[in-house]
């Protein structure tokens, strides 16, 4: 893919355009995000790929351009190259294209298209709802389920309190986060185990591991 897709003089990567060549030249936001969330970037190219995705979307009002396939993947990868809150602008847009326009619109279902949707109900475009779960909230499983589970909010996204609840085999997590307060309190259930990463500064937040109970931490 990178050789026929990279181009390694701008760091960019073109969209495909017939018979399997390169397409436009142009930045297309789906054709870097799914190489930056799939991992298959060269090291060297990385940091100006997400500089192209962040300036296209700058460029266009904090609006993305891109399908159920690119925007899958948009708000966690510009959270995990430390662009949070370029993805909470993003989600909380209020003009088309975007999710909240459609809530402004009076729609309350996903719909199939950004604009003069033929159908509503569409669960692939409400994928920010994952972001918002483990990005916003910080909330996410371990690799054998909820037994043992990470909370780490991304700490440059400007959501001042986020109350959610997770139902596990093990009972109810409870998460109350707020940054205005400087403050997360976590329920943990009955034989379970959690590790938080409070939402300060990266390099100054220790790891802290919890068992069952009702936890008040401040940073």
């Amino acid at each position: 893919m990178n050789i026929v897709f990279l181009d390694t003089n701008r760091s960019l990567y073109r969209d495909p355009g017939s018979d399997g060549e390169p397409g436009t030249s142009a930045c297309r936001q789906t054709s870097n995000i799914l190489p930056l969330a799939f991992g298959i970037v060269p090291r060297e190219h990385s940091g100006v790929v997400v500089d192209h995705l962040v300036a296209d979307l700058t460029t266009r009002g904090d609006h993305h351009d891109c399908g159920h396939l690119g925007v899958r993947f948009l708000l966690p990868v510009l959270s995990a190259h430390g662009h949070g809150a370029l993805a909470w602008r993003v989600l909380s847009n209020p003009t088309a294209p975007g999710w909240r326009a459609w809530l402004e619109a009076g729609n309350s279902p996903f719909a199939e298209m950004w604009e003069q949707p033929r159908s509503h109900s569409h669960y692939f475009m409400g994928t920010p709802v994952t972001w918002l779960h483990e990005h916003v909230a910080g909330l996410r499983r371990g690799p054998e389920g909820w037994e043992e589970f990470l909370v780490a909010p991304d700490p440059d996204i400007p959501v001042g309190r986020i109350v959610m609840t997770r139902a596990t085999d093990a009972g109810e997590i409870v998460l109350d986060l707020d940054r205005e307060a400087r403050t997360l309190v976590l329920t943990v259930p009955d034989g379970t185990r959690a590790t938080v990463v409070l939402p300060q500064e990266p390099d100054t937040a220790a790891p802290q591991e919890l068992g069952s109970g009702e936890h008040l931490l401040r940073w």
